[in-house]
């Protein structure tokens, strides 16, 4: 797989890894910077692929996790488990102030953060889409400036 991503321009390689669970922005703006990008085409390459995923995440971890909760897939169902157990028990400590603690799992530039472990705690707790994606939007801009200005001070 990493042969036919090596294919794409360099360009839409930095958005599909800035849609990719736990590389997400986190690892795509370095990486758009390695590759010859400034850290500001970096950031608004990896903020389009990050930015692009939400809604979909929102719309459909909640029917994929019950899908593989029912049905045991080698491989990927226990990965998808471990991802939700992980994801249920750092939303767990953001019970009060859901709405903050979600903006703060997203917007944290910490492993394990970003905007596909906040768009399944939202999903896990019921978070309406409305809601939700605003949050997760935001909280995904703020975690990709942090990213930014770091990457900018160590370039």
């Amino acid at each position: 797989m990493l042969e036919i991503l090596q294919t794409l321009p360099a360009r839409i390689y930095v958005m599909v890894l800035g849609a990719v669970p736990i590389i997400e922005v986190k690892g795509a703006i370095p990486a758009g910077v390695a590759m010859g990008f400034s850290p500001w085409e970096s950031l608004g390459y990896s903020l389009v692929g990050n930015l692009l995923v939400i809604p979909v995440l929102l719309l459909f971890l909640r029917p994929v996790c019950q899908f593989l909760r029912t049905h045991h897939i080698p491989i990927v169902s226990p990965l998808a488990r471990g991802f939700e157990d992980r994801t249920v028990k750092k939303s767990q400590k953001m019970k009060t102030g859901v709405y903050m603690g979600l903006f703060l799992l997203v917007a944290l530039p910490l492993p394990g953060t970003g905007v596909w472990t906040g768009s399944l705690a939202a999903s896990l707790m019921n978070i309406k889409f409305r809601h939700a994606l605003p949050i997760v939007i935001a909280g995904g801009l703020v975690g990709a400036f942090a990213i930014f200005i770091m990457t900018s001070i160590l370039v």
